[in-house]
């Protein structure tokens, strides 16, 4: 969820700290469904975390041997 996340999951991390730690009762209190982040599925033209790092490699090319891999090319 944290790698996965927007800036609203620096509430959830808030309600952590607050909380000493207790993730449970963070992730009750705040009203951002983690799920969201963790399961649901990603299109390609959306901003992906990874966009930020320069691994040497164009998102284009990332994107391609994605869909080689899943068997959609």
């Amino acid at each position: 969820m944290l790698s996965l996340g927007d800036r609203r999951v620096g509430e959830i991390l808030l309600a952590v700290h607050n909380l000493e730690g207790n993730w449970a009762k963070a992730l009750k209190e705040v009203n951002i469904n983690p799920n969201f982040y963790v399961y649901r599925q990603k299109s390609f033209d959306e901003f992906l975390p990874g966009d930020i790092i320069d691994l040497g490699v164009s998102k284009k090319s990332l994107i391609s041997e994605c869909k080689k891999a899943l068997g959609e090319n």
